[in-house]
């Protein structure tokens, strides 16, 4: 196991809140003139902060890019999911992240003696517990929508959308939920690999329904967009942005890289169209994973 994935198992969760500024746009959220609008609320890498929920204010639908813990132990997912469960919003849409160990069964599959060692509770049966839990019924009936590189739709005041949830970013380390840097997940002709990389997500816009929109909600950023770490340079995924420019999302929720969170907001504009995409880095702890930065409101 890398030492760094070592470091985030074994050592306590950080309580300490940063003292830099807001990013430039975060202001008070302003009345909504259209009253059909969605309101969305977006956060990612919270990494079991004890006062993250505080940074959340209510809206239509909550969306979480992934991080919820520090190290995926099953008590820090059992904990966020009643953190997540408990906020007020309708809709919960949740993805995991690399440091979610405990709900990527290949990864404890690859560490099953190292984890048994720490004493960390992840086990194969522990994670098809957890897998349960995020999935159930109960999970539903309180809002929470569980992704696994998978699609659903949902219909909020008669407005449509159809999600994309994908936890998986390119290779680095040895985290959870990991690709090879030179594997295109997102081509229509990917199939699944033997150590669990998924396949392609299945959208054809050209069957989109004419009324709904179409999000993406990812756990890393594309190639180049909010995705500079610094002393390295950009380290989004390109297929990611080749996946973005082929299917046009009228937005692009993401975390990851802490850093990119200082600016927030990019905006893309599809060469020929008038289409747009908002990519939001939604990731509320900073690099030095103090809390920073609340939560991204967006109306659609």
């Amino acid at each position: 196991m890398h030492a760094d994935t070592l470091h985030f198992l074994t050592s306590p969760v950080e309580t300490r809140h940063s003292t830099r500024a807001p990013r430039a746009h975060d202001k008070p959220d302003p009345p909504d003139p259209a009253h059909d609008r969605v309101k969305f609320v977006v956060v990612s890498d919270t990494h079991s902060h004890p006062d993250w929920t505080t940074r959340v204010p209510d809206g239509d639908v909550f969306v979480h890019c992934g991080d919820l813990t520090r190290g995926g132990t099953p008590d820090q997912l059992r904990s966020v999911y009643e953190e997540i469960a408990a906020l007020p919003h309708r809709i919960k849409v949740v993805i995991a992240g690399n440091h979610d160990l405990g709900l990527d069964p290949s990864f404890i599959e690859r560490h099953a003696d190292q984890l048994r060692d720490l004493k960390t509770g992840m086990t194969a049966t522990s994670y098809r517990q957890l897998r349960r839990m995020w999935k159930s019924r109960e999970a539903t009936g309180r809002g929470i929508l569980f992704l696994e590189h998978e699609f659903v739709s949902i219909t909020v005041r008669h407005r449509h959308f159809r999600i994309f949830g994908s936890a998986w970013t390119p290779e680095f380390c040895d985290w959870a939920f990991m690709y090879p840097v030179d594997r295109d997940i997102w081509s229509p002709t990917t199939r699944p690999s033997n150590n669990g990389t998924p396949a392609a997500p299945v959208y054809d816009e050209r069957t989109a329904k004419d009324d709904e929109d179409f999000l993406l909600v990812t756990h890393g950023p594309a190639k180049g967009i909010l995705d500079q770490v610094v002393g390295i340079g950009s380290v989004g995924c390109p297929f990611l942005a080749e996946y973005i420019t082929r299917i046009k999302p009228v937005a692009h929720f993401f975390g990851h890289i802490h850093e990119g969170a200082e600016i927030g907001l990019h905006q893309i504009q599809h060469k020929g169209t008038e289409q747009t995409t908002l990519s939001v880095n939604a990731a509320l702890l900073d690099e030095k994973y103090r809390l920073a930065y609340p939560a991204t409101v967006v109306f659609l």
